[in-house]
């Protein structure tokens, strides 16, 4: 039996914390042993995460060697300084969103111009430190680093140049070109820095791997690399297609996830306000649930339209909950950001898996867009003002009562299966290293 390629994996975020950042390289840690590669992993032994999830502990094959770094971050200076009590979790973006006084300013300037490339710059040399002393010792044939935070990348960038081993940089969100990038009050000069150190990367870095065509093509006019590869989010099992909630006379729209203030997408509340005024049968059973980190903005703008009767809002659970609760509502509600055709959040994968149709809102021709006209499993529409909204309801409603075949349904959307993508990335893994033979 042919000895298993080493592949040292350098990720922050893993199991305990949740979010659809651990799922990807957790799965993939599932199923490359079955592609010829064993995986080592490489995190930190606390990262400040806005979820826990333990369920995705039992996701991780046995045997796998994780190495854990005990790093200093600067989220406990900030908990004091915002009145956030010990011990809870900052939401994601939240410094970036924070309300405008003197004070949250302040710190505002300081995590952006103080911590370059992200908080967890201390990672870095320990990372560097650590990781060298492991591959002195240890026989490693690629290395992968998975940002953002892109503290992580430029680990990678360091080890690579000390060891010529080939290295894989995986962009799951971009860098500069992040759609909430302006939120934080960066001076010039950190810009420039920002920029150059994206920029060097790029340069240096053998394959590129990211998660939808805008991203892709986004970073390579930063620095057209030549070696890349789009893996996208996915799936793991396809669900026993459940049978929808209107049994229980309901009809139920469910968003999971974050969603923050600058993707609120108004039209969209307008649009289904007035659809509900105008169909008083629908509106009886009509129920729109929330589960996650809800911007109060969205909260309250729902409120405004009219929409509050029917809708609840839930905390975050655990993956496995949520793909139960998802098999038991009857349309998916997927909402993009503005003007960033690139954006593919991780959950749309796991609506497709349901069978349960999904009400998109995202730019004309996202990636969204393309995978639901791809997978014939939902409709999207533009952040603007929505037309023909009383047939796309009614349309979506008719497709959740229709009986499934699961079969039909994996046919269609069986790339997006986590272990066919882990296929794909082993593959490009191999290309990799060949062209370094």
């Amino acid at each position: 039996m042919h000895q298993k390629k080493q592949v040292l994996i350098i990720v922050y975020y893993w199991p305990p914390a949740g979010g659809s950042g651990v799922q990807r390289w957790v799965y993939f840690t599932k199923y490359l042993r079955d592609f010829g590669w064993e995986p080592i992993i490489y995190t930190v032994q606390n990262p400040e995460a806005p979820y826990q999830d333990d369920s995705l502990k039992s996701e991780i094959p046995n045997g796998i060697q994780i190495i854990k770094e005990d790093i200093w971050e600067p989220f406990g200076a900030y908990r004091k300084l915002a009145g956030i009590k010990e011990g809870q979790k900052i939401k994601s973006g939240v410094i970036a969103q924070e309300k405008k006084s003197i004070k949250r300013y302040l710190i505002k300037w300081i995590r952006a111009n103080l911590f370059i490339p992200d908080p967890r710059i201390n990672w870095i040399s320990k990372g560097i430190k650590t990781l060298s002393a492991y591959l002195s010792a240890n026989k490693i044939d690629l290395i992968i680093t998975s940002g953002p935070p892109h503290s992580a990348h430029l680990i990678g960038k360091k080890l690579h140049k000390k060891t010529a081993i080939p290295w894989i940089a995986d962009f799951r969100d971009p860098w500069t070109q992040v759609f909430n990038w302006n939120l934080l009050p960066r001076t010039a000069i950190v810009e420039k820095i920002h920029k150059s150190l994206e920029l060097s990367v790029l340069k240096t870095c053998d394959g590129l791997i990211t998660v939808s065509h805008h991203c892709m093509n986004d970073l390579r006019k930063i620095f057209p690399v030549k070696t890349y590869k789009i893996i996208t989010n996915g799936f793991d099992d396809i669900a026993p297609i459940a049978l929808s909630s209107q049994g229980k006379n309901e009809i139920v729209m469910l968003y999971t996830g974050v969603l923050s203030a600058d993707r609120n997408p108004l039209p969209l509340w307008k649009s289904l306000t007035t659809y509900l005024h105008n169909h008083s049968t629908v509106a009886n059973k009509f129920k729109l649930k929330f589960y996650g980190d809800i911007d109060n903005a969205i909260c309250k703008s729902i409120d405004e339209s009219g929409l509050g009767k029917y809708t609840s809002f839930h905390q975050p659970v655990k993956h496995e909950e949520i793909i139960k609760i998802m098999q038991l509502s009857d349309i998916l509600l997927l909402i993009g950001v503005p003007n960033e055709a690139g954006v593919v959040t991780g959950k749309i994968f796991e609506y497709i898996s349901t069978g349960k149709p999904i009400l998109a809102v995202s730019p004309e021709q996202s990636d969204i867009e393309q995978i639901l006209n791809e997978t014939e499993t939902g409709i999207n529409l533009p952040f603007e003002e929505i037309a023909n909204f009383d047939k796309t309801m009614t349309d979506l409603i008719f497709k959740s009562t229709v009986p499934k075949n699961s079969q039909d349904l994996y046919q269609r959307i069986s790339k997006f299966h986590r272990k066919n993508l882990t296929e794909e990335l082993a593959s490009f893994m191999n290309k990799i290293i060949s062209a370094r033979d």
